[in-house]
């Protein structure tokens, strides 16, 4: 058998011990990343939620504001018609 001939046997037929063992590595190390990424799913849903209550909070601590905010607004507005008026 000629050298291309076996070498064209080899790269076709025969698989090399080091391609299994690399498969066995690529299956672990791809187990390993779906058990992070799970584990990472968990933690990202608690920031979410954390998140959630986080803006929920401050919605309820600016409304206050928000409420002296529009009635800086409305007082603003009265005493500009009232300048409009001086004027007439």
């Amino acid at each position: 058998m000629s050298g291309v001939a076996a070498e064209y046997y080899q790269s076709t037929y025969a698989m090399p011990k080091h391609y299994h063992n690399n498969i066995g590595k690529n299956i672990k190390d791809l187990k390993s990343d779906f058990v992070d990424l799970k584990n990472q799913s968990k933690d990202a849903t608690k920031v979410v939620s954390g998140i959630k209550d986080d803006v929920v909070s401050y919605t309820k601590d600016i409304q206050p504001d928000i409420k002296d905010l529009k009635s800086s607004v409305a007082e603003l507005k009265d005493n500009l018609e009232k300048l409009q008026n001086i004027n007439k």
